[in-house]
């Protein structure tokens, strides 16, 4: 609705080096049939981004 091309999803790293609940299923919802029209792409967000923590997710133009 604003406009934007990426936003920056912030999952967090886990606790004790694990794999967290977010982190370990924002691959699905993205995938997911509801989201299908919204977004475009993701990828691993780089270090001073958040690294392991964050993703870049890709939106479609309106």
């Amino acid at each position: 609705a604003r406009g934007w091309g990426a936003v920056l999803v912030i999952t967090g790293q886990g606790r004790r080096g694990g794999t967290g609940v977010i982190r370990s299923s924002v691959h699905e919802w993205l995938h997911a049939p509801a989201l299908r029209t919204v977004v475009s792409g993701f990828a691993p967000a780089a270090r001073r981004h958040g690294g392991d923590g964050a993703i870049y997710v890709t939106l479609r133009r309106r």
